[in-house]
């Protein structure tokens, strides 16, 4: 949170115009992380659709230099659909669960978003989610605050990533 509210291009790079950005909009006289709740708790629209795309960048960033020193496993084409972890070697669908469950506000988090992440690791089984399929996030969980609102949807979701799509036939299928 202090990374976004100070505007820093990288996680935990703090310049001095960036710490002065800070210090300007946090209040001196409230604890630090009493502050940073409430700043977080209070985003919402664009500037939190902003704030996803900040984290994302900022992970992609420190994954593609973790994974400059990993391994990176054979080139072969087994014509399987879905994702071939490679032993020893970081993806953001290792990180996605508990990256997911601290950047989401906890109003957000309901049946939906667990079954959504469920349906990504386990069943789609993508090394990543996209910038744009992370920031569709919360409006996807307003629109269906339910798993019952899911199930029932006929709602064109043109608008959304086609994740989003896959994942309502995938409820509206599979969960009777």
């Amino acid at each position: 949170m202090l990374g976004y509210l100070g505007g820093c291009k990288k996680y935990g790079r703090f310049y001095r115009n960036e710490l002065e950005k800070v210090v300007k909009i946090l209040n001196p006289k409230k604890p630090l992380s009493e502050e940073l709740n409430n700043q977080f708790n209070a985003l919402e629209g664009e500037s939190y659709v902003k704030f996803l795309g900040v984290v994302y960048d900022w992970v992609d960033i420190m994954l593609k230099d973790l994974q400059s020193h990993q391994p990176v496993g054979e080139k072969v084409n087994l014509k399987i659909s879905g994702f071939v972890p490679v032993e020893g070697r970081t993806e953001m669908i290792d990180i996605l669960q508990p990256l997911l469950s601290t950047v989401i506000q906890s109003k957000y988090k309901n049946d939906v978003f667990e079954q959504f992440i469920y349906f990504v690791i386990n069943y789609k089984k993508r090394r990543l989610m996209r910038k744009d399929e992370i920031q569709f996030l919360i409006d996807f969980l307003i629109k269906y605050p339910s798993m019952k609102a899911v199930k029932n949807s006929n709602d064109d979701t043109c608008y959304f990533p086609i994740l989003y799509d896959e994942f309502i036939e995938y409820v509206q299928n599979n969960h009777k």
